[in-house]
Order: C-alpha cells, then structure tokens, then sequence
C-alpha cells in the first residue's frame, strides 16, 4: 500500500469520527449539513415519502409470506424492534397502527423531526 493510499485512509477514518461524534451531540445540525434521513439525500414531496413507507411495510408482509389479514393476526400482540427509523418513523407507525402492541425505534442518534412535510406524510399513511 501506498502512502498516499495509507494517507487517504486515514483522512477518511478522521472524516468518519468526526462526523459521527456532530451526528452524537448535535444530531439537527448534522441532518441538516447532510441532508441525510435513511432515505437518502433527494428531495421528496410527501406523498413520495408516504409511499416510500407502505412500500416498507407490505415488503416486510410479503417477506413473511402473509396476506393482509394474516398479517395483521401475526403483529397481534408483538414487540416489534425497528432499527434506523430516520427522521420520520413511519414503518414503525405503520406496525403500531396494524396491530402491534409496542414499537421500539433504535437509531445511531434521535434524528426525528416534527416538520410540517413529516406531519403531512402521517395524514397520508393514516388515511
């Protein structure tokens, strides 16, 4: 390996601790230096993002192998765990609104946003 190739590693892991340690203690900043939501960086109305999220969810109920009513039996009573919500937990939501007892969220830091695009994406998933 290089120098130049050992020395662009290094910048990148420096890159990457630094930007995970703005993500830590000041999560609203960094979602709004990067854009990032775990949708990806591209700006979207909400009617696209509301899709994006039952797109999600009849991926997972289509994973499982279960028709609408089955899935809605099986999510009876479960603790679901959904990991990397993003600023919007709309999967999560959506679990909670189909019969889910509990829905716990695990991301790397809180990045939920109460936006106005955020409050009308959850009209259209609860429509």
């Amino acid at each position: 390996m290089s120098l130049k190739e050992n020395s662009s590693d290094v910048v990148r892991f420096f890159k990457a601790v630094l930007t995970n340690q703005i993500a830590r203690f000041f999560p609203k900043h960094y979602l709004q230096m990067t854009g990032q939501t775990g949708r990806g960086d591209e700006e979207e109305n909400a009617t696209e993002i509301s899709s994006y999220f039952l797109q999600c969810f009849e991926d997972y109920q289509q994973h499982l192998g279960f028709d609408e009513g089955q899935f809605k039996k099986f999510l009876e009573n479960k603790h679901i765990l959904e990991y990397g919500p993003g600023d919007l937990p709309g999967v999560a939501f959506l679990f909670y609104a189909y019969g889910a007892h509990k829905v716990t969220c695990v991301d790397r830091f809180p990045m939920v946003v109460k936006s106005q695009k955020n409050m009308e994406v959850l009209n259209n998933l609860f429509k």
